[in-house]
């Protein structure tokens, strides 16, 4: 067993007695030894430092509580559990000791102050300022055996930071490389996705079936052809000719400029069967529909396949069907044969790659009426058709498939890890900057530790791209690519792609609760500026062999930080790997859609989730089937209460700020642990050595304080 009686401070109790040397506090009656070491030292050489401590005598119990600590003396800011770095061990007589640090619900630690007669106590991750304190650790079990321990908080000003005094920030040309398209078993698809830079052009063919047709004869205009004028409206429009965007403009402003989707409306293909006459087993309807359709189109010569293929890859870039039907929706509750066919999925085609002539792959199968609603009918842009106008979020989400992204919600709808506010998770605003980052149009700001104790201001995510990677900067450093467990921090502002949802978007609003408020929360993007913050675990899976003699040996599943592309062979290093792959998940433990982590070589179901939300109050608010009630609310979000912000603020800066109901200011281990299922670690078994606090703020920047937890 390890010897915890060491030259750190340790402070034991006799059950519920006090133990002698710590301030304000009696010394018990049985006494028997003292330990006195310089506690003076400063925060330089704390972690040697130790307090004067007296031991109590155990002959009248056994039950009691050693509380050991890694440093007596931490800097302005930190906070007790992550700075001091506790271990707290219960020793229950013939039982043994039991190391109770993690006991989440059964250790207790309470800070007080000295020499505060307010009574006010803080909880051991909050931040704090100078001074001397006394946290009192409480093991609730039994009699509620305690012990106390002395520390110092001194006064540390936070340098400015910069590019090597704190943070470094990557190039493009540095994350080159590491984007969906480039790796066919992380792309959410397998592979073959459409292109996210430069250059992409997307053939949008509209289907119609032998009884369901886009033209009625009953009508002055020709609908098919307003149809083709709605999709050109919903796919290629500029923003000013729509009533919030296309996915073309969308697109070019998510990416900063870095994608631009141009392409093609065809005339009406019509299948030559019946939608009627469909089954529901017809999994595949849409791929061969897709794959007939792209060859009539050829041999007619409406296409020129080669101009749809950017990227030279044998594929047309991206194939998206917008069909009529006359089958519900699969929760329409008037078309009780409704089924998963007639709904809005992307998905590939199976034919191969022809670089000569080439063919259906990625696509996107999406039913006409979802491409216009009445959210927008009283906007004096765009087409209106039945008193609908355009509204192309749902394709925008599929297009995000298209590139290679995953979904962010849970498929069971029991959890909601991401959040909700995201265009991957509900439909609405922006792209959050892990899913840019891998789209190749954002590289991060990574704090490096090349300052312990600084500041930085990070300005709007949505409007310059700016976005912060942290992880540990000791050892398990980061691997310099999307592909790693870290924390991505964005300053979200209810600007941009963000505008139009942040007051609630019309789906969302429209779904009532039976007391009459909306079962989706705020029912959009966040209506106020504030620090988002999401816990990424974009780690990949391969499996390896020994490579011996040309030949691979017996393979196993690991986590990979090199991730490859291809089956790779290294006859020098007698090594062998698998194309990287991604395993885990938002969308929930269902049959084929599992998160997965390898375990003693093989793969298996894991609660880690790819994209999950810090909440600043550290509470799992988005746990349960009831998790859409928080959708959008300011609390959960970093943000400072009550700041006077300058005019650029959204309407009235004092009355918009003391509406403001942000979920705190301060990230530490502590607070968050019911966050991670490795309560104050990494899913990979890291710990995270840094807190950060938001200190300013404005319209359209914070400015973020973070110290290093193990700072010398």
């Amino acid at each position: 067993m390890k010897n915890f009686k060491n030259s750190r401070a340790v402070l034991v109790a006799l059950l519920g007695l006090t133990l002698a040397g710590c301030n304000n506090q009696p010394a018990p009656a049985t006494t028997t030894s003292a330990a006195t070491t310089d506690a003076t030292s400063s925060a330089a050489d704390s972690s040697a430092a130790a307090t004067t401590s007296e031991v109590t005598s155990h002959a009248e119990t056994d039950v009691w509580v050693e509380a050991d600590v890694k440093r007596t003396v931490i800097p302005e800011g930190g906070c007790f559990f992550d700075f001091c770095q506790p271990t707290v061990i219960f020793h229950n007589g013939t039982k043994g000791a039991t190391d109770v640090t993690n006991y989440t619900l059964k250790t207790e630690y309470q800070i007080t102050k000295v020499g505060d007669d307010s009574g006010k106590t803080y909880t051991a991750g909050e931040p704090l300022t100078p001074g001397s304190y006394q946290c009192r650790v409480r093991f609730l079990q039994g009699k509620y055996p305690k012990a106390y321990v002395n520390f110092s908080v001194e006064s540390a000003e936070p340098v400015e930071g910069g590019e090597g005094l704190g943070y470094r920030t990557y190039t493009l040309d540095e994350m080159e490389g590491y984007t969906y398209k480039d790796f066919s078993k992380i792309d959410t698809l397998d592979g073959g996705s459409m292109p996210s830079l430069g250059n992409s052009k997307v053939l949008v063919i509209p289907v119609e079936f032998t009884n369901v047709k886009f033209d009625n004869p009953d009508t002055v205009e020709d609908e098919a052809e307003l149809a083709r004028r709605v999709m050109n409206e919903a796919f290629f429009a500029d923003t000013e000719d729509t009533p919030w965007e296309s996915l073309a403009s969308y697109y070019r402003k998510a990416s900063y400029g870095k994608l631009n989707i141009t392409g093609k409306v065809t005339p009406v293909y019509t299948y030559n069967r019946s939608d009627a006459d469909i089954r529901d087993s017809e999994n595949g309807i849409a791929t061969t529909i897709a794959n007939a359709a792209v060859e009539y189109f050829k041999s007619t010569g409406e296409i020129n396949a080669q101009e749809f293929d950017s990227d030279g890859d044998g594929y047309i870039d991206g194939v998206e069907l917008i069909y009529v039907t006359t089958h519900g929706t699969p929760s329409s509750t008037q078309d009780e044969g409704a089924n998963q066919i007639w709904w809005n999925y992307t998905t590939n085609c199976s034919a191969g790659a022809n670089v000569k002539s080439p063919v259906a792959h990625r696509m996107f199968w999406s039913r006409y009426d979802y491409l216009t609603q009445n959210y927008y009918a009283g906007n004096e842009k765009g087409i209106m058709v039945d008193n609908k106008k355009v509204d192309p979020h749902t394709i925008i989400h599929e297009t995000g498939h298209m590139m290679g992204a995953p979904d962010y919600y849970s498929y069971a709808h029991d959890e909601g890890p991401a959040g909700c506010v995201d265009m991957m998770d509900c439909n609405v605003g922006d792209h959050n900057a892990y899913t840019k980052m891998q789209y190749g149009w954002v590289a991060p700001k990574v704090i490096d530790g090349s300052s312990k104790n600084f500041t930085m201001t990070l300005n709007s995510f949505t409007e310059t791209g700016e976005f912060v990677l942290l992880r540990n900067t000791l050892d398990n450093r980061w691997n310099e690519t999307p592909f790693d467990e870290y924390l991505v921090l964005q300053y979200y502002t209810p600007t941009g792609l963000n505008e139009m949802d942040h007051l609630g978007y019309g789906e969302w609003l429209s779904a009532q609760s039976s007391t009459g408020g909306s079962v989706y929360g705020h029912s959009g993007t966040y209506a106020h500026p504030g620090l988002q913050v999401f816990h990424a675990d974009g780690r990949v899976v391969a499996q390896k062999a020994d490579y011996v003699a040309g030949k691979a040996g017996t393979k196993i599943w690991d986590w990979t930080d090199s991730p490859k592309k291809a089956d790779t062979a290294d006859a020098t290093a007698g090594t062998w790997e698998s194309a990287a792959r991604r395993t885990l998940a938002n969308t929930g433990n269902l049959v084929g859609r599992a998160s997965q982590a390898p375990e003693d070589g093989k793969m298996a179901l894991t609660d880690f989730r790819e994209l999950s939300i810090i909440t600043p109050s550290g509470v799992p608010s988005f746990k349960g089937s009831s998790y859409t009630n928080n959708m959008g609310n300011m609390a959960n979000l970093f943000g400072m209460n009550g700041v006077p912000l300058d005019d650029d603020w959204m309407g009235d800066p004092t009355e918009q700020s003391a509406d403001l109901k942000f979920g705190g200011t301060h990230y530490s281990a502590y607070t968050m642990r019911d966050l991670y299922p490795n309560i104050y670690d990494f899913n990979d078994g890291s710990h995270l050595n840094w807190t950060f606090e938001v200190v300013e703020q404005t319209a359209s920047s914070i400015k973020i304080h973070f110290i290093c937890t193990d700072a010398q």
